[in-house]
């Protein structure tokens, strides 16, 4: 694994992605597969938990390169993006159970996060750190809430979407408050992204 921007190029539906995505498929998948087992108390709040525990070390881990890379701008490493945003609260959901979280993390992470996935903004390929974190973050977003699907057996119903539809647009003002302050895009409501 390199850390040094700029090196390793990103091919949008290059073998490399779609590796990725094939991988991230099996492992969705295999969660399906093993639903029954991880659904004890004791092997769910373990597996929880440390799912948490990766999520939160990735984000951590992503921070330290942007500072260790002078990438680290007010302006753009914010968690203000939406996937930042599905990241926390993830780590939130697999901690607490909380089902507002997963009607959140479920609706937007499965729309916004896949369209992320199959189209990513990601300079970088294998095997730059930003690769793999970019993909583990997106995907883990994803299997967070398939978690919850398959495992605990939640369900959106219409009044996750009407609360989620709330959340997102109250979020929105921050957000852009944020963009003028910062001359940032966060959520891309400025402008397309580069």
């Amino acid at each position: 694994m390199t850390f040094e921007p700029g090196i390793y190029p990103f091919e949008l539906f290059g073998t490399q992605h779609v590796g990725v995505i094939l991988l991230l498929l099996c492992t969705y998948i295999m969660l399906f597969i093993f639903r029954k087992s991880l659904r004890s108390e004791k092997t769910d709040k373990v597996f929880r938990w440390s799912f948490a525990s990766l999520l939160m070390i990735q984000e951590i881990a992503l921070n330290i390169y942007r500072f260790q890379y002078d990438l680290w701008t007010l302006d753009h490493a914010l968690p203000l993006h939406f996937c930042n945003m599905l990241v926390l609260a993830s780590i939130y959901l697999m901690i607490t159970i909380n089902k507002t979280v997963f009607d959140v993390v479920y609706l937007l992470g499965l729309a916004g996060t896949l369209q992320a996935i199959l189209t990513p903004a990601l300079r970088q390929g294998l095997p730059h750190f930003r690769f793999f974190q970019f993909f583990f973050a997106h995907g883990g977003i994803i299997f967070a809430s398939l978690y919850f699907v398959f495992v605990h057996n939640y369900k959106p119903t219409f009044i996750s979407v009407k609360r989620t539809f709330l959340i997102v647009n109250l979020s929105l003002p921050p957000v852009m408050l944020m963009n003028w302050l910062t001359g940032g895009n966060y959520n891309n409501l400025n402008r397309v992204p580069d």
